[in-house]
C-alpha cells in the first residue's frame, strides 16, 4: 500500500478530504518528517546532592515537516495546486490525515496555521516544503464502549463505579461520558457528580467503601434495629447517633482500616459520609478523625449538616493513606514497599434540637490522580449530558446531537478523567455527591468513549 497524506475535514472513517497530497498533480516526498514531540520537564535542582529531579512533565507540540513535489500539465495548474496548498496550511486549525506505507491504520494530527515563513517554494525542482505545527499526538477515531448502568448502591458489585480497560493507543487521553437521561432527575433539578480515577496497581483492591455498621459504637451511638432499605448493605445497615448533650464526641472507630497491608492502599482520597438526620430543624456538625493516635488524632474540618431529613452524602475532607512519610519504593530496589491502614473515627456534635443522626457508609474516592465535582442541570428537551474531558466541561445535548442550555451553567471543579492504555481504569462514579439527596436504588446510564492517541502510527488493533 502506498502511503495517504491527505487535509480532511474531520477525525471520521467518512472525513471529506479536502486535499489528497499523494493524487496527482502532487507526490509525497521521502524527506517528509513527522518529528517526535518533545517533553518538557520541571525540573527540581540543588547544589546539595548530585542530579536533577524532575517532579512534572508534559510533551510539546511537534513541527510536521512537509515536503511535496508537484507536477502539473502547465503552469496554470501547478499555480492552482500550490493555492489549494496555501489554503489548507492558513486554516486557524486542520486535520492531516496520515497512513504510512504498508500500513493498514489511519492516524489524525491536528494541525495548526502555518505562516509564510515557514512555507517554501523551490520552481526548479517542483517542490514545496513547509514546517506545520501540530498537537503532540496523533489521534485514532472514537472508541465508544458499551453502556454501563452504575448503580448508586456503593454495597452492590459495581456500585458507584464502572471499569473502562483494553484502552488503544500510546498514551493517556481524555474520557468522554454521555449521561443518559436517567442522571438527570427532572427540570431544573441538578446532579453534584463526584468522580476520581485509579489507574495504578489492582484497582479492584483499592480501599473504597466502609459501611458504618463495620466499625465500634463509641459515645452515644448503636447499631440499628433492623435492615432499613433506604441503606446500604445487608442486615443492621446503619450506625444512629443519639447524643445526650451538645459536645463534639467521638462516636464511631475502627483501630486499623484497611486490615490487609497493600500497595493498593496507598494513596490520597476524599471521604464522603452518606447520613440521615430525623428532625429537620436540628443542626448538626460530622468530623473524620484518623492517625495512629487515639489521643491525639488528627482532625480534618467538619462538615455542617444540612437541615433535611433526605439521606445525602457529605464530604468529611480528605486522607492521606500512609499517614505521615512514605518512602513508596524500599531504596533503590523499585519494589513497591505495602501500606498499612490507619485509625479512622467518626466525631458528630448535635448543636440544636433533639433528633438523632444515622450513618450508612464512607466512601473513600480516590482524589491523587484525576478528581473532580461537577454539578449538571437538567432541561425538559435533554436527551443526554456530555462530560468533556477534552475541553474541561459539562453540556447538554438533545436526541440530534444539539447542544442546549442548561438551567444553570457549570464548570467543573478539578480535574476529569483521564484513562489509559495498558491498565484497568476504575472510575469512581457518585451522581450525588453533594449534600442534596441520595437515591439508593437508581442507577445512571453512562456511555463511555475516547479517541486513542498516538506518537505516530497506529498499529492493527491498537
Amino acid at each position: 500500500m502506498d502511503i495517504e497524506l491527505e487535509f480532511v475535514d474531520s477525525v471520521s472513517a467518512s472525513a471529506t478530504v479536502r486535499l489528497d497530497l499523494t493524487a496527482p498533480p502532487w507526490a509525497v516526498q521521502s524527506s517528509t518528517e513527522f518529528a517526535m514531540p518533545e517533553i518538557r520537564r520541571a525540573v527540581a535542582a540543588t547544589l546539595l546532592t548530585d542530579g536533577e529531579r524532575y517532579p512534572a512533565a508534559a510533551y510539546d507540540n511537534r513541527v510536521i515537516r512537509l515536503v511535496s513535489q508537484v507536477q502539473g500539465a502547465s503552469g496554470d495548474a501547478e499555480a492552482a495546486a500550490l493555492q489549494a496548498l496555501y489554503r489548507e496550511l492558513d486554516r486557524p486549525t486542520n486535520i492531516l490525515r496520515y497512513r504510512p506505507p504498508g500500513a493498514s491504520e489511519q492516524v489524525y494530527f491536528r494541525t495548526f496555521r502555518t505562516g509564510p515563513r515557514s512555507v517554501v517554494w523551490d520552481p526548479h525542482l517542483r517542490e514545496v516544503s513547509a514546517d506545520i505545527p501540530a498537537e503532540p499526538f496523533a489521534l485514532g477515531l472514537r472508541e465508544t464502549l458499551s453502556p454501563v448502568a452504575v448503580s448508586n448502591n456503593p454495597a452492590t458489585a459495581g456500585g458507584c463505579y464502572f471499569d473502562v480497560s483494553a484502552v488503544r493507543g500510546d498514551v493517556e487521553t481524555p474520557l468522554f461520558l454521555r449521561c443518559g437521561p436517567d442522571v438527570f432527575g427532572t427540570v431544573y433539578d441538578s446532579r453534584t457528580i463526584v468522580m476520581g480515577v485509579r489507574r495504578r496497581g489492582t484497582p479492584a483492591q483499592m480501599p473504597l467503601v466502609l459501611q458504618a455498621e463495620a466499625m465500634a459504637a463509641a459515645t452515644g451511638t448503636t447499631l440499628a434495629a433492623a435492615n432499613d432499605p433506604l441503606m446500604s448493605g445487608p442486615g443492621p445497615n446503619y450506625m444512629r447517633v443519639s447524643p445526650s448533650g451538645a459536645l463534639m464526641e467521638q462516636r464511631l472507630v475502627i483501630p486499623l482500616w484497611p486490615a490487609a497491608a497493600s500497595e493498593d492502599v496507598r494513596g490520597r482520597y476524599r471521604v464522603l459520609a452518606r447520613m440521615r438526620q430525623s428532625a429537620i430543624g436540628d443542626l448538626w456538625n460530622v468530623q473524620l478523625a484518623y492517625g495512629a493516635s487515639a489521643t491525639l488524632p488528627i482532625r480534618n474540618t467538619s462538615a455542617v449538616v444540612n437541615q433535611s431529613a433526605t439521606i445525602a452524602y457529605y464530604d468529611l475532607g480528605t486522607i492521606q493513606l500512609p499517614v505521615g512519610g512514605d518512602p513508596v519504593t524500599d531504596g533503590y530496589s523499585g519494589v513497591e514497599a505495602p501500606v498499612g491502614g490507619t485509625r479512622i473515627t467518626v466525631w458528630a456534635q448535635r448543636v440544636s434540637g433533639t433528633g438523632t443522626l444515622d450513618i450508612d457508609v464512607l466512601l473513600f474516592i480516590p482524589a491523587d490522580d484525576r478528581f473532580s465535582i461537577t454539578r449538571m442541570w437538567s432541561d425538559t428537551g435533554a436527551s443526554g449530558g456530555i462530560i468533556d474531558g477534552l475541553r474541561h466541561m459539562v453540556y447538554l445535548v438533545d436526541a440530534f446531537g444539539a447542544i442546549r442550555m442548561p438551567a444553570q451553567p457549570e464548570a467543573p471543579i478539578g480535574g476529569l478523567p483521564m484513562v489509559s492504555p495498558g491498565v484497568t481504569n476504575r472510575v469512581v462514579f457518585l451522581p450525588d455527591g453533594g449534600s442534596v439527596r441520595d437515591f439508593l436504588t437508581s442507577t445512571s446510564t453512562v456511555t463511555p468513549y475516547y479517541w486513542p492517541r498516538y506518537l505516530h502510527v497506529r498499529p492493527v488493533g491498537s
